[in-house]
């Protein structure tokens, strides 16, 4: 319940509470005299950190929102099996199309309200390039670090981001057992071309090597 905690945890007489709640004292040490965004993204991450310390490999959170658009609370989701992760991220998906994970009832206190609908597929695409800008991976590698390192989903992998950086040769297709192009079955080795700092190309550059 995000909205108690962050009313109460610099309460006095609330420290037995908390270090419950967290599971650990070193709650006490957080820097919370931050903006409002910032102060809910510390005490959010701690809250997670201790999850997947103590308790599950993979973690995921869902942020409800009230009428006024105010945070209430976090449904955290936790598991050890991947399959269980893809399933959660999945769901997650189907109420928010966005990947922000975020419900709320700002306009509505009947209907839930989406803050997007569709993924932000350039910031996933940046998300890859700074994972693997000049390396050599298999495409299982690549799923793997979508489904256990980001919000977004393996389905939004291929079609959305590798085919266009294939076609733009950001990417080449060293080797796979593909019938048609634009496709990367289990086994595909992929190069990724080289960015400075992991950035990605502009529309420029896009646009001066699109075949």
């Amino acid at each position: 319940m995000y909205e108690f905690i962050n009313r109460f945890i610099d309460r006095f007489g609330q420290e037995q509470i908390m270090t419950r709640l967290f599971g650990t004292d070193e709650w006490k040490s957080l820097d919370l005299n931050c903006a409002p965004e910032l102060r809910r993204e510390i005490i959010h991450d701690f809250y997670q950190l201790q999850l997947e310390t103590r308790a599950a490999k993979y973690v995921r959170s869902f942020q409800m929102r009230g009428r006024r658009n105010a945070t209430k609370y976090f449904l955290f989701y936790g598991t050890n099996h991947k399959r269980g992760l893809q399933r959660m991220k999945e769901a997650m998906w189907k109420v928010d199309g966005s990947g922000s994970y975020t419900f709320s009832d700002t306009t509505d206190r009947n209907q839930t309200v989406m803050f997007e609908t569709n993924p932000d597929y350039n910031h996933l695409k940046k998300l890859i390039i700074t994972e693997f800008s000049g390396k050599k991976v298999r495409i299982e590698e690549v799923e793997d670090y979508v489904l256990c390192k980001t919000p977004f989903l393996t389905t939004h992998i291929k079609r959305q981001i590798l085919n266009p950086m294939e076609k733009t040769r950001e990417l080449v297709v060293l080797e796979s057992n593909r019938k048609n192009k634009g496709t990367y079955p289990e086994g595909t080795l992929i190069q990724f071309r080289p960015h400075a700092a992991g950035a990605a190309p502009s529309d420029d550059e896009n646009r001066g090597r699109a075949v």
